[in-house]
């Protein structure tokens, strides 16, 4: 039972049910009828034993009885990472892969039931994608990876979006959704309600190149809109690998994280030019350690007198 096992409700090994691919599964996607979709490194199969060997480079559909569904073949070039099945049959890969079935198909691609290539769809990111989830019922999707670009079914015209992106099921990018993190997204969760969450290796994001940084730890959630939800901040310690939602709208989360803090935010105005031996004048923000918060950098040119809050977060000054 190399790669890929199948247990029993005990927690028993289904010792009827052995795939047996050549290397490592990265996802498995379970349908209704039993049968399975996996992703991985693997170049073939030798189900149940058998001494006969089913090439299937990278991805597969193994059917309950741990055959291989000879009709789902793809064909991608390299490692795909994540298999997605959509609600009309037709399957999503997100990988180090460049072609499909012989075809262009850089890093995100789709495919009929049957494997065919969708040539209708092709977002063309130019790095690889690590995580697909599926955003509405329409097929659309939240996918993070090693992009920093998209360009959308192959128009000519890069489209920047780093290292997440939100992208419609005609292979467009949604405009609305348009975060920027300072480092890798691990993975995703999209709540009924419509709000995203991230989880990662960032500790910040911005919203447009250049623009002001605001600290979120590891965990952000965002609001329809695409903006950051101001009363989200669990400040975890450490990356966050993974997070999962539950029906009653609570989330599990795992990383290499030992505490979360959520932060009871303080923002000080004055006459001020430095704030805790830091040059940061008549506006800081600290941390919940009183340590200066070094991603809030408004500057001022006079003193601040006044300061409130607004109901989505903003800062009036």
């Amino acid at each position: 039972h190399a790669y890929l096992a199948r247990l029993n409700a005990d927690g028993t090994l289904d010792a009827s049910w052995a795939p047996t691919p050549n290397g490592a599964i990265q996802q498995v996607a379970v349908m209704a009828d039993g049968s399975v979709y996996v992703a991985g490194v693997f170049t073939t199969f030798k189900p149940n034993g058998s001494s006969t060997t089913v090439t299937r480079s990278y991805a597969a559909r193994i059917k309950a009885d741990g055959t291989v569904d000879t009709e789902f073949d793809p064909e991608p070039n390299a490692t795909v990472y994540q298999i997605v099945p959509l609600s009309d049959g037709k399957v999503a890969l997100g990988g180090a892969f460049t072609t499909i079935k012989g075809k262009a198909r850089q890093y995100l691609g789709r495919v009929d039931a049957n494997g065919a290539l969708d040539t209708a769809y092709y977002p063309k990111p130019n790095g690889p994608v690590s995580r697909i989830v599926l955003a509405d019922s329409t097929g659309g999707a939240i996918v993070a990876g090693e992009f920093s670009s998209f360009e959308q079914n192959d128009a000519g015209t890069s489209v920047s979006r780093s290292l997440v992106a939100r992208v419609n099921s005609d292979g467009s990018l949604e405009e609305t959704f348009q975060p920027i993190p300072n480092n890798f997204v691990e993975d995703i969760a999209v709540h009924s309600d419509g709000t995203i969450v991230l989880s990662g290796s960032f500790t910040a994001f911005r919203f447009e190149e250049g623009g002001t940084a605001t600290r979120r730890n590891y965990l952000a959630r965002f609001l329809p809109a695409g903006t950051l939800d101001p009363l989200f901040n669990p400040n975890s310690n450490g990356v966050v690998y993974t997070v999962n939602r539950r029906a009653d709208g609570s989330m599990l989360i795992g990383g290499s994280f030992n505490q979360l803090r959520p932060s009871a935010v303080v923002v000080v105005g004055g006459e001020f030019q430095n704030f805790a031996e830091s040059p940061t004048p008549y506006l800081a923000r600290l941390n919940d350690d009183g340590s200066i918060d070094a991603y809030f950098t408004a500057r001022p040119n006079g003193p601040v007198r006044a300061l409130a809050e607004q109901s989505d977060g903003m800062l009036v000054v």
